[in-house]
């Protein structure tokens, strides 16, 4: 009978310690520290901007077609405009400029018309249907500007009839989208 109550107290104490243990645990401990906080106030952050403009010499934005033939020809002389692609955004961007919303008549202009565009080394960018004008630009910095030449001809090819374009007209818009590029 001993053993057994020997057991059971120890069992008994064994139980009252953990309860114990498991109560000491539960109250927050406070220990004697110093300490400092420091704050740097004032952190922000602000997005980029992305913007394209095309803009006549002055820097002026152009509203007003930077073509008008009136009375075009096969063979006829080079028509020809000058543009600058204008960077007003505060990152570098990659630009496209392109054709859109064209609109001919029954004859299609665009079938005997040529674009060519050049940049400001003269090197061609371009070369062929209105319709197909399609050019990126790597990279334009912000704040900068471009120069880009533009000239249309009508070729005279040789086994085209060019009667039936007598009176033919094309509208179309010159356009140009700017998308950020990552800087390293």
């Amino acid at each position: 009978m001993k053993l057994h109550q020997f057991r059971n107290k120890w069992l008994g104490y064994l139980a009252t310690t953990s309860v114990i243990a498991v109560f000491a645990w539960s109250i927050p401990q406070t220990f004697a520290a110093f300490t400092a906080t420091t704050a740097i106030s004032a952190n922000s952050a602000t997005a980029g901007t992305v913007g394209i403009q095309i803009v006549d010499s002055n820097g002026t934005v152009l509203t007003s077609p930077i073509f008008s033939i009136q009375d075009a020809y096969p063979d006829m002389p080079a028509q020809i405009s000058t543009i600058r692609l204008s960077n007003t955004g505060s990152l570098a961007s990659a630009v496209q400029l392109f054709s859109r919303n064209l609109s001919p008549s029954a004859a299609n202009l665009d079938d005997v018309l040529q674009l060519e565009v050049l940049d400001s080394d003269s090197v061609q960018l371009f070369v062929g249907k209105i319709s197909d004008f399609d050019i990126l630009l790597a990279s334009l910095p912000p704040g900068s500007l471009t120069l880009m030449t533009l000239k249309v001809t009508w070729p005279d090819l040789v086994g085209v009839n060019d009667n039936p374009y007598q009176a033919a007209t094309l509208s179309f818009e010159l356009a140009a989208d700017s998308e950020s590029i990552p800087t390293v």
